[in-house]
């Protein structure tokens, strides 16, 4: 009996792995093989950009020109930036562009907020039909917002995901920004697939739109507060898609300590949406099954990798299938000392990193897992903590 019951977890926890890691992103690339075009004219709707920025006096202003120098009728476009407690040049950046364009409207605030918390208090202010949230490291071309606007002349639309262009930033840990890379394309690839079905899982944070209207504000010491923004849409029964035509420009870090951080940071927060948006734990429509296909099952991976090790370690008595699967997973395991022993020689292999980041990845998830437990007391980001 214990036999069968070990057999269930070993197969089960393995499927799910694979489902999330490669039949869901296959299945998702099939279905965006031809892009989806939005030929509809680009509606006249009133346009609020809403940024949160902190230290960025070394992009803000290739960003705001960016958002200024835009083909959007400059009369229906305001851009509202959140100062959380910057202590470089940023403030007096947006000053100079507060001062020189009446739609600008900047605020400082004198305490670390957080981008959720200062998301929800620029919203409070604005009287527009569409939201367009982005960081201040996304650049913007002259068609960005139009194309973000063009699909909201569907009524059924709630919220759109902007396309990307990654590059990477001057750093000395080129594959670390590589395989981010390669992660965030593969994202989007995913994002596309889901479009045709009306149901983006999470926005990308770094630029999407939705109706004013749909806007929910995000809790307090909520962290990933795009993931709730851009579920919180389709909760209410409108569709997300992406505009392929929207694109901007965003950069890659290579340092590893940080996007390690970051990833703990985003695995904490993404514990708490679970928790919160129960009313998609039933996987019996379109959006569920998409939900927990690229979310909460990779989000558990960690568990199942677990229990995907413990089961092989019983199961090996039975037969050489399983000697095979258990040194498989060994290999795996020792490729980060393999890698780390390459890379001491300059020996650099793509497939190491990989198999690295992806076992790196999974750790941060279950150090967010125990960091969601013990209890989240703030949502700003710092990368010192």
């Amino acid at each position: 009996m214990l036999d069968y019951i070990f057999l269930f977890i070993f197969f089960l926890s393995g499927f799910l792995i694979a489902h999330t890691y490669l039949f869901f992103p296959f299945l998702m690339k099939l279905l965006s093989k031809s892009p989806q075009e939005f030929t509809c004219p680009v509606p006249r709707l009133k346009v609020a950009i809403l940024m949160a920025a902190y230290n960025e006096e070394q992009v803000i202003r290739k960003k705001m020109d960016s958002t200024l120098n835009t083909n959007y009728p400059m009369e229906l476009l305001e851009i509202w930036v959140g100062s959380d407690c910057s202590t470089d040049k940023t403030d007096e950046i947006l000053t100079e562009y507060s001062n020189q364009y009446s739609n600008v409207h900047f605020t400082r605030f004198h305490q670390r907020t957080g981008k959720p918390q200062i998301i929800n208090h620029l919203q409070e202010k604005v009287q527009a039909d569409i939201l367009i949230l982005t960081d201040a490291d996304t650049i913007f071309n002259k068609d960005t917002i139009p194309e973000l606007v063009r699909p909201f002349a569907n009524p059924e639309i709630g919220g759109v995901q902007a396309s990307f262009i990654f590059i990477i930033t001057h750093s000395e840990n080129k594959d670390v920004a590589h395989q981010e890379m390669t992660y965030n394309k593969i994202e989007i690839g995913i994002k596309k697939g889901e479009s045709r079905l009306g149901s983006i899982i999470g926005a990308e944070g770094a630029c999407y739109a939705i109706r004013k209207s749909l806007y929910v504000p995000t809790p307090n010491n909520f962290i990933v507060d795009d993931f709730f923004i851009f579920m919180n849409v389709l909760a209410k029964g409108f569709m997300t898609v992406v505009n392929e035509k929207a694109l901007a420009i965003r950069e890659i870090s290579g340092d590893s300590k940080v996007e390690f951080k970051r990833k703990i940071r985003i695995g904490s927060g993404n514990f708490q949406n679970f928790f919160y948006f129960k009313k998609f734990w039933l996987p019996f429509s379109i959006t569920s099954w998409v939900y927990w296909s690229h979310k909460v099952l990779r989000w558990f991976t960690p568990f199942f990798l677990a229990l995907f090790l413990l089961a092989n370690i019983y199961l090996i008595k039975l037969n050489f299938f399983f000697v095979l699967t258990m040194s498989l997973q060994i290999l795996i395991y020792a490729s980060i000392l393999l890698d780390y022993i390459l890379g001491k020689l300059h020996l650099n292999f793509k497939i190491l990193r990989f198999i690295k980041h992806f076992l790196f990845m999974n750790l941060a998830l279950l150090l967010g897992f125990i960091k969601f437990v013990n209890g989240i007391s703030r949502s700003s980001w710092d990368t010192k903590n």
